[in-house]
């Protein structure tokens, strides 16, 4: 094994350098959201109870659907038309169904802002700023329904301006684990994927992508959704607790 440090260092976003909770209240809010939208849009709404039932049927279906992704060698990601079209409101009317694709990319940003709670995790930001201080460069490389939303967080919390490049699956319509994702990110920083380290919190979306992708080092960070709905396994070069726990590994 390559005992150089590496390159570079790419994180996942959630489970990783932000913590994910589920805010169930969120759904109503959303709800609101959409049912108000949809009697200024069309006039026509199934009632914020139907919507309410919908989003969480349609974040249930999204879930098992990105579980059966990680089964494929080249997964793609669904869009926000697709989100919406076919997992919220497949069975509303034409008029309220068309409104919510007309709006489906703001609606995925607002549906991820209330829906999710993503603190920053303890360390990840001291963690970057050693990384820069040692010449290492960074880069975050995630599984979205909105980019958008973990780019708000990234500016907010002050990661952005720590790492080169920003790669999420709904931009790019690829998702881990499929390679490709890594391939935009490696080009991007100019470094060779052999020569860069991966962090992520899955076994079959992170670990996997990584060794499908020919990264240098893998190393899994537990979190609460290490083992959730896992599809596939691949073992990683190290396992960590927390992200100052990667300075150890670079100092041995």
């Amino acid at each position: 094994m390559n005992n150089k440090l590496p390159a570079a260092i790419l994180f996942d976003m959630g489970g990783v350098l932000f913590q994910v909770h589920p805010r169930e209240a969120g759904y109503n809010i959303v709800a609101r959201h959409v049912d108000q939208l949809l009697k200024r849009s069309s006039g026509m709404s199934p009632g914020l109870l139907q919507i309410e039932a919908d989003l969480k049927a349609a974040s249930r279906a999204y879930g098992n659907w990105k579980n059966a992704q990680s089964r494929r060698a080249h997964c793609r990601e669904i869009t926000h038309r697709e989100f919406w079209e076919d997992f919220v409101a497949a069975d509303w009317t034409e008029p309220a169904r068309s409104a919510v694709v007309a709006h489906a990319s703001p609606l995925c940003l607002f549906l991820e802002q209330n829906i999710m709670e993503r603190p920053p995790t303890e360390g990840a930001l001291e963690l970057l700023q050693r990384l820069a201080q040692m010449g290492i460069r960074t880069g975050c490389i995630s599984n979205a329904l909105s980019g958008a939303c973990s780019r708000l967080l990234m500016e907010r919390y002050g990661f952005d301006e720590l790492l080169g490049i920003q790669i999420y699956s709904d931009e790019i319509g690829v998702r881990k684990p499929n390679p490709e994702i890594f391939e935009w990110a490696t080009h991007s920083l100019n470094v060779a994927p052999q020569d860069c380290w991966y962090v992520g919190d899955k076994f079959d979306r992170d670990v996997l992508a990584g060794r499908r992708a020919g990264i240098g080092r893998v190393v899994l960070m537990l979190s609460e959704e290490t083992n959730t709905g896992a599809q596939v396994t691949a073992d990683p070069d190290h396992i960590i607790r927390t992200p100052l726990e990667l300075l150890d590994l670079l100092n041995r």
